[in-house]
């Protein structure tokens, strides 16, 4: 997707930087928000970071498995359709 600017984070814990334009890697703070809000729809709990807005948390717990990554891949790819038409 050339919509995710970098993905980066320690662990488990990341973070995909969600941009306008990949060549300017403008922040798209709007559209993070509304990924969040589509991801909720449909039970995935995501959130932006409070000091970059255009990034989405994604925190799972560890005993995740791989069923469940794929799932949330699954949301995430489908979010990412309906912010970017």
């Amino acid at each position: 997707y050339p919509q995710i600017g970098d993905i980066r984070g320690p662990g488990l814990f990341l973070g995909v930087e969600l941009v306008t334009d990949p060549e300017t890697r403008e922040p798209a703070a709007a559209e993070a928000k509304q990924l969040v809000a589509e991801a909720w729809k449909r039970g995935i709990i995501l959130a932006t970071a409070s000091a970059l807005p255009n990034v989405i948390k994604i925190k799972p717990p560890l005993v995740i498995d791989e069923g469940e990554v794929e799932t949330v891949l699954g949301v995430l790819a489908d979010c990412l359709k309906v912010v970017y038409p």
